[in-house]
């Protein structure tokens, strides 16, 4: 048992039941009171039972609150009052944002730890670490669990059990992203896509990420100071996280690997055996770039969690959660591939853009950090070498787009697709910067006069001549290379 366990059970045995309990309670009033439902009066009445929950759980733990807490229950009430009070959307959504923040306050504070920051930016910083809260109701559910008093076996039992009902909603939420991305996906699975996609899974995933953060919530409210850092040393202890992170990864990557299937015998063939299908390849490939994007992004923060729940032995992970976690990685990565070959063939059909350039940096980007992550997994890297790693990842790839010329790029893909499809569109491209424009003189005055005429009238429109206007402070290279090939033409 961790010595945070120990000290969550020190101020009550009763206490991580109380919390468990709670937490579902809070999830359950929060579907009744918002699901499907516009924001009124329940928003208040939400903060209520919060308040309620969390004083409950202090008195249970012989806890007395003290002038910080209600002080900061003050503006978190007349706040959460105030959505059903005024009527403007915009106010209601700043009400609510005042709200969140101070509750996050609220629970600092009960927790008994110290809290002066540096510099404002401190307390954006502790509001945005609440989502450490789902990390955080591991302490009460494990130690529930463990007040059953099983035996090592059933405890992994349970463990699994309880791995299993954890992954349910995000299992939903990655089949409704996967049968949105890809049509042969739906249509394999469409009766469990449309189960999955009904409300009573929607309120299903909401009870569980509310209970969760709920008992996330209590669990640090709960605790004295410093006892949340201290970390799990029993073995039974590491045991059981592991079997539940192992269990949680091994069903999402059974998702993940019949998905992959499904793109290795389509997407990356070819069009071969969509006839049976009743749409195109053109239909089917020309979709599901950012529902993929979304799976990814989503993966790295399961992942990103379950690396840190996970307990390592003498400072190295245990070869089940490398493997799981490893597993995990390389189908996310050909996940990925699946979505940069979709956003390429759509550019191949409709055209190359500034943006849909951005977009192919980010997701080759985002493939380059999973690498990182597999490093961090296998090396047992720290996560603040890691983040370096990943922040100095981005400096770079932000630098060789420098380097690239975006504009310049976009315009030679877009005239070399004009000598395949005839195809150009020539108001996108006079929208372009001056880094563009003597690539584009070049290469249309080579091909079609017509074009680099309608081009440069378009241009001159969009981008007109400041060389006598403008002060030298504005001086730029790009821009003045544009303007001395502008003026023999």
């Amino acid at each position: 048992m961790s010595e945070a366990q120990k000290s969550l059970i020190s101020i009550s045995p009763k206490a991580p039941v109380a919390i468990v309990v709670a937490a579902v309670l809070l999830g359950l009033a929060f579907d009744y009171l918002f699901f499907d439902k516009p924001v009124g009066i329940s928003f208040p009445i939400m903060c209520l039972l919060v308040t309620v929950g969390l004083f409950a759980i202090l008195q249970l733990a012989g806890r007395k609150p003290t002038w910080p807490e209600y002080w900061f229950l003050i503006p978190f009430l007349f706040f959460a009052a105030m959505v059903a009070v005024r009527a403007s959307p915009a106010l209601a959504f700043f009400n609510v944002l005042a709200s969140y923040a101070f509750l996050t306050l609220l629970v600092r504070a009960a927790s008994g730890q110290s809290f002066h920051p540096r510099s404002i930016f401190g307390y954006f910083i502790e509001i945005l670490g609440t989502i450490l809260y789902f990390g955080e109701s591991t302490k009460a559910v494990s130690e529930t669990i463990a007040q059953l008093r099983v035996g090592d076996s059933k405890k992994r039992s349970v463990q699994m059990l309880l791995a299993v009902i954890v992954a349910l909603p995000f299992l939903a939420i990655f089949l409704v992203l996967f049968s949105s991305a890809d049509l042969v996906f739906k249509s394999s699975i469409s009766g469990l896509a449309d189960a999955f996609g009904g409300k009573f899974w929607a309120q299903v995933f909401l009870v569980v990420v509310v209970a969760l953060f709920s008992a996330g919530a209590l669990t640090v409210a709960t605790l004295q100071k410093g006892a949340k850092a201290a970390p799990a040393t029993s073995e039974g202890q590491e045991k059981q996280d592991l079997t539940f992170v192992v269990t949680f990864l091994s069903l999402i990557n059974a998702l993940f690997l019949f998905f992959i299937v499904i793109q290795v015998r389509y997407l990356f063939a070819g069009s071969k055996g969509l006839q049976g299908f009743g749409f195109t390849y053109a239909d089917y490939v020309h979709k599901g770039f950012f529902e993929l994007v979304a799976v990814a992004l989503l993966s790295f923060l399961l992942l990103y969690g379950a690396e840190a729940l996970v307990v390592r032995t003498g400072g190295k992970h245990a070869a089940a959660f490398k493997w799981s976690a490893g597993l995990h990685i390389a189908l996310v990565v050909v996940i990925i591939l699946s979505a940069f070959r979709r956003l390429s063939l759509y550019e191949q059909a409709y055209g190359f853009t500034e943006l849909r350039l951005y977009v192919h940096a980010f997701v080759i980007w985002l493939a380059v950090v999973f690498g990182l992550l597999m490093l961090k997994v296998a090396m047992n890297t720290e996560a603040r070498r890691f983040s370096f790693q990943v922040l100095m990842s981005a400096l770079l790839g932000f630098a060789l787009l420098n380097l690239l010329n975006p504009d310049a790029f976009v315009a030679r893909k877009n005239l070399a697709r004009l000598e395949t499809t005839g195809k150009i569109d020539i108001g996108y491209l006079a929208a372009l910067s001056p880094d563009a424009l003597p690539v584009i003189v070049s290469g249309l005055g080579a091909k079609d006069q017509a074009m680099l005429t309608e081009y440069l009238s378009k241009y001159r429109n969009n981008h007109p001549l400041t060389k006598t206007s403008a002060p030298w402070q504005s001086f730029n290279f790009a821009a003045s290379k544009a303007e001395a090939v502008m003026s023999v033409k």
